[in-house]
């Protein structure tokens, strides 16, 4: 039996948003779409590539919950979120400077890498992201800020 035929990639929705992205990043470091106490708003996450090695930017919504910062995307093949599930650390620009986070991700309901994040396996933040992503098709990282910004 022949093999489905496949047809080459397109840039899809991947090429069109890197226009938009490098005119978005330098606004949201500056501080412009943050969010503001416990809010949702846009922050610029900036994490090693598992293959290069070099650093990747890549602006996202957010939702900001004192030290905790929550991402998501329903894009299962993310390389940001590959990314940072492999590096467990990463930087975000929130409220003007560049921040220091450990990561913990959420994948099709299962616990990519936690990074040492502080966040347990049985709390309850981590219980209903769990639930969350084993009935949807989204993804998610949790990033606890860490220390001072520098």
């Amino acid at each position: 039996m022949a093999s489905p035929k496949r047809f080459p990639a397109s840039p899809g929705i991947v090429g069109l948003l890197q226009p938009v992205n490098a005119l978005l990043i330098p606004l949201i470091k500056a501080g412009f779409g943050n969010p503001f106490g416990y809010a949702t708003g846009l922050t610029v996450l900036e994490v090693k590539g598992r293959k290069s090695g070099m650093p990747r930017s890549t602006p996202l919504t957010c939702l900001a919950l004192g030290s905790t910062v929550i991402v998501s995307t329903v894009r299962g093949n993310a390389q940001w979120l590959k990314n940072l599930a492999a590096a467990g650390e990463a930087s975000i620009w929130l409220w003007g400077p560049r921040r220091p986070v450990q990561a913990t991700v959420f994948m099709a309901g299962d616990r990519l890498n936690n990074g040492g994040s502080p966040m347990s396996e049985e709390s309850e933040l981590s219980r209903l992201l769990r639930t969350l992503t084993r009935t949807s098709t989204i993804n998610i990282a949790v990033l606890e800020l860490r220390g001072s910004s520098g």
